[in-house]
């Protein structure tokens, strides 16, 4: 997971007059203070004195991250018979593409707590109909949805445009020496193994566990499988539950969640075949897992993966290791939201009402078995790190901040503002990075909140480390001088 780190890094500082109402600042009495924290020197420790040179954060994670715990940002409970949500996704005009039993729905862009399905297929349309998985997709002009059928053994299309109750335009039970059992996945595949359009299916046979790529021109041409015989050796699969295609032609690669196996693994396109099963996968990954029935692979290389058993959602790095678990991020709405997780997808450009009226980008779309419920999983759009107070510096008994220098190096999608509390009960105020005039401030101690907000709500915003420069001076009284910058 990508981390925001914001860092506020020392400057010089201006010193200005204020006006007569709080008197002017002494020639000579300034004094400018920087404070750090996060470095190695100085760690964030809340064992430190709110004396003006120990000014602790009253939030610690013993010199590690400050971070903020994701929370469920919106839900939606999908009807219809079945065992429950069997897929959800995302649309390019941030639409959700659900299934679930007897109902396929596409729900539209302002998606709230009942929104209204812009599209649906249920078993009014398809008598008997037991959909495991639903895909959208466009070729040849056309849009179509695949629907992955328990109770018919099949895989079909059927034309988006369609009126209700039209009978499929394609239809799959099988290729090759493959008959299908229990087919649990199906994705369109622009250019397959062949070079042309295909269709990748995750058979999640007892006694033939396979994933078979047929020729979308031809659904019983068989292009390319791998399995067919239950097991974990090179060439064989346990129960392949997800699939999906990284690369275009024999070069690609397919990622596969053996939910059986307890494992998710990477196998060449070039391995497999139309007559072999296959060779030893190039990547695998199972510690831990249990019965993990989706996996998708980020943008970043990393591989993301609904460890359905565990109910939780990991993402797991190229090298094996652990970047971020569901179950390791505070919230109980969080872990309620994760029951029996079927997939986890990144999200982005859904703007959910209610929420913000930002588009969404990076958040989770988790389907839950358990609880047939579809969520929207990410950060809060933003958070707050208080300082304790701390006591100014001055040659009287009083004094106040002159001017504030605020550096933030954050990426785009995060800002980080200071907002500045005196004990003199003068009303707060807020500034964004840069060089700032306190007016008005007069308090023998202040305190600082450094308000961090982001638009990406898969990226926590991360306080690091904090050195912060300010200019106090001795505050008296005065009856003259209109004061300025």
């Amino acid at each position: 997971m990508a981390k925001v780190v914001v860092v506020l890094l020392a400057a010089a500082l201006v010193v200005f007059v204020v006006g007569a109402s709080v008197g002017r600042a002494v020639a000579g009495a300034t004094d400018t203070m920087t404070r750090g924290w996060g470095t190695a020197g100085h760690p964030f420790d809340l064992g430190k004195s709110t004396t003006s040179s120990d000014l602790a954060l009253t939030k610690n994670k013993s010199g590690q991250q400050l971070t903020l715990a994701r929370h469920v940002l919106w839900s939606h409970t999908v009807g219809g018979s079945g065992s429950g949500v069997g897929s959800a996704q995302w649309l390019p005009g941030g639409g959700v593409l659900v299934c679930t039993g007897g109902e396929v729905e596409e729900l539209n862009a302002d998606a709230n707590t009942d929104p209204t399905p812009a599209w649906q297929y249920t078993s009014a349309d398809h008598p008997g109909l037991d959909a495991s998985w639903a895909w959208e997709f466009t070729t040849g002009g056309h849009t179509y949805v695949l629907i992955a059928d328990l109770a018919t053994k099949s895989v079909f299309a059927v034309d988006r445009s369609a009126s209700p109750g039209a009978a499929p335009v394609w239809t799959c039970t099988g290729a090759g020496a493959y008959t299908l059992s229990d087919p649990v996945c199906a994705e369109f595949v622009a250019k397959g193994t062949a070079g042309q359009p295909s269709v990748l299916i995750a058979d999640d046979s007892a006694t033939a566990p396979v994933v078979l790529e047929v020729a979308w021109a031809d659904p019983n041409d068989l292009v390319w499988h791998y399995g067919g015989h239950p097991g974990t050796g090179d060439g064989q699969l346990m129960g392949p539950t997800d699939v999906e295609r990284e690369g275009d032609g024999p070069s690609g690669t397919t990622l596969i969640a053996d939910a059986r196996a307890d494992r998710v693994i990477t196998v060449s396109d070039s391995d497999g075949g139309a007559s072999g099963d296959g060779a030893a996968p190039l990547w695998a990954y199972g510690s831990g897992l249990n019965d993990p029935m989706g996996a998708g692979l980020e943008s970043n290389g990393d591989t993301m993966i609904a460890d359905t058993g565990n109910g939780r959602v990991i993402e797991v790095a190229p090298n094996g290791s652990q970047v971020w678990s569901s179950s390791s991020v505070g919230g109980a709405a969080a872990a309620g939201a994760l029951g029996q997780p079927r997939l986890a997808e990144r999200a982005c450009g859904l703007s959910p009402s209610g929420v913000s009226a930002d588009k969404i980008d990076g958040a989770l779309l988790v389907c839950d078995t358990a609880a047939q419920n579809l969520a929207l999983v990410g950060n809060t759009s933003g958070g707050n790190v208080d300082t304790k107070w701390a006591r100014l510096t001055g040659s009287g008994t009083q004094a106040h901040v002159v001017s504030l220098r605020v550096d933030a190096k954050t990426t785009s999608k995060t800002q980080v503002f200071v907002r500045y509390t005196p004990s003199s009960n003068v009303a707060s105020d807020e500034c964004s990075p840069g060089t700032h005039s306190l007016r008005g401030v007069v308090s023998s101690t202040i305190k600082f909140t450094f308000v961090l907000t982001s638009s990406d709500l898969w990226l926590t915003p991360t306080l690091d480390d904090v050195v912060l420069t300010y200019t106090t001076g001795q505050a008296r009284s005065s009856s003259s001088g209109s004061g300025g910058a």
